[in-house]
């Protein structure tokens, strides 16, 4: 790459990077091969600016992804659950499960393809389309698994007794199928959260402003390994933070994710 860049400021970047591996491979050689990792204060101090950022921005990104996604899967899964159609979940998830036998690097250059002269010149739509996508059966096996043994009775006394359909959702469907909503929020919430490739391929003007390449492009610029893995670790922190909050706010326990079946017994 120097040797095809005639820009002086491009070659002192390049120059600047090589120095700087050079200067991280003399480390390693130092340590055995393996780079030194202190914890301390400093790496979180580290996280300050852009990563806080774009840490805000990705989870912003994630709340958009999941509450879309789960707009697209309800409807699907309520279809496909239904007494009618219950000999046809098996044929539907192999269907659904197809595109998903690509190589996700694939998928995304479709993606991109499809949507770039329509998001351009902001292509943040077109990775939380590319999202919404590739976590929809985060959300939508779940909601299957949830709604299979929804008795269709309770359906039909509601709409004797005259309920309208959005109030037999909210009132009978959706809390059956709590414990399956609450593992696609989280898991959809967790996938979406931090992205990499995605934003790299179908965002790169603005590849900095995620989470992910942000720590990527830290460790490449200066080899902060202790700042990466500190925004790993509030990473992972705030997914769990989510997922367990997710769980409280559908009131499920952990017992009510092992099946019917447990929850009766328990009963």
């Amino acid at each position: 790459e120097w040797d095809r860049t005639v820009d002086p400021e491009r070659r002192a970047e390049i120059d600047r990077r090589i120095r700087m591996l050079t200067d991280r491979v003399h480390r390693l050689d130092d340590h055995g091969g393996a780079p030194r990792r202190t914890a301390s204060l400093a790496a979180w101090v580290g996280l300050a600016g852009p990563p806080a950022e774009a840490l805000r921005f990705g989870l912003a990104i994630a709340l958009t992804v999941t509450a879309a996604t789960f707009l697209v899967a309800y409807p699907v899964a309520w279809l496909v659950a239904r007494p009618s159609r219950r000999r046809d979940v098996a044929p539907f998830l192999v269907v659904l499960a197809a595109p998903w036998a690509l190589d996700p690097v694939l998928r995304l250059h479709g993606w991109q393809a499809l949507l770039s002269p329509v998001a351009a010149p902001d292509a943040t739509a077109t990775v939380v389309v590319a999202l919404i996508h590739a976590h929809l059966p985060a959300m939508l096996v779940p909601l299957l698994v949830a709604l299979r043994d929804l008795d269709p009775r309770q359906i039909e006394a509601a709409r004797d007794l005259g309920a309208a359909p959005l109030r037999i959702h909210r009132r009978i469907v959706l809390p059956h199928a709590a414990p399956g909503l609450a593992v696609g929020i989280a898991a959809t919430f967790t996938l979406s959260a931090a992205p990499l490739v995605a934003p790299m391929l179908l965002a790169p003007d603005r590849g900095d402003g995620w989470f992910a390449p942000t720590l990527w492009r830290t460790l490449l610029d200066g080899g902060a390994t202790d700042v990466a893995a500190a925004g790993a670790m509030g990473l992972l922190v705030v997914c769990l933070a989510a997922a367990w909050g997710t769980l409280r706010l559908f009131g499920v326990r952990a017992g009510d994710l092992l099946g019917r079946e447990h929850r009766h017994d328990r009963a």
